[in-house]
């Protein structure tokens, strides 16, 4: 029983230490220190045992909690856009908006929205690092979400198919195949990490689904 115990104890540490969710570590961590708190009674170490269930387990898992809350934020960048990033009466809907709304869920954030009247605007407060994340009329630069027809006009600016209106179908040009992306100059890594999770277990195509029928 004692070797099965100190085995668990190994396999929660290793566990904790390869999460990448931050929430995900923290009660991994809590899983432990309850662990040790079992440990340090058995051998017969109660004021050693208490004190890991106050701040071992109680008030360290409480400052993770309140560090996490506080400082993750993903400012989020949008032109509105008909089925990838749109702003309703009460709130958002889209293919982008929904799978950065899941992402920020899963790894912890909290979602800071602000919209932008057109691409050039976005791109340029990504640049200066105003926004983490710019969407809605993005494409082909960054994380390929959705595809599409790309048009390229008179003045040789590219747009894709979503966000072409009736009016300026007469300066079309020519069109070629290309993607609704997601650009990040930040968390890029971790929302990668993250839709490679969820095509694995069919989410995304799910939320593909929903939207583009």
């Amino acid at each position: 029983m004692r070797e099965i115990y100190l085995w668990l104890l190994v396999f929660v540490s290793g566990f904790t230490v390869m999460q990448k969710k931050a929430l995900h570590g923290v009660i991994s961590r809590l899983i432990l220190s309850t662990l040790m708190v079992g440990a340090y009674a058995y051998h017969m170490a109660p004021d050693v045992a208490l004190t890991e269930a106050m701040i071992g387990a109680l008030l360290t898992t409480y400052v993770y909690v309140l560090i996490l809350r506080g400082m993750k934020v993903l400012r989020v960048g949008f032109v509105n856009t008909r089925l990838l990033f749109e702003k309703r009466p009460a709130d958002y809907d889209g293919i982008e908006y929904v799978l950065l709304k899941n992402f920020c869920d899963s790894y912890g954030y909290k979602m800071d929205i602000k919209e932008f009247d057109d691409k050039d605007k976005l791109l340029k407060a990504l640049k200066k690092e105003e926004i983490d994340v710019a969407c809605g009329d993005v494409i082909d630069s960054g994380i390929k979400i959705l595809e599409t027809k790309i048009f390229k006009f008179s003045d040789g600016t590219e747009k894709g198919l979503l966000n072409v209106s009736i009016d300026e179908k007469s300066n079309i040009i020519s069109e070629r195949e290309g993607f609704y992306t997601i650009k990040f100059i930040n968390h890029e890594n971790e929302f990668e990490s993250y839709l490679q999770e969820i095509k694995e277990n069919g989410k995304y195509d799910e939320v593909i689904r929903k939207y583009a029928r």
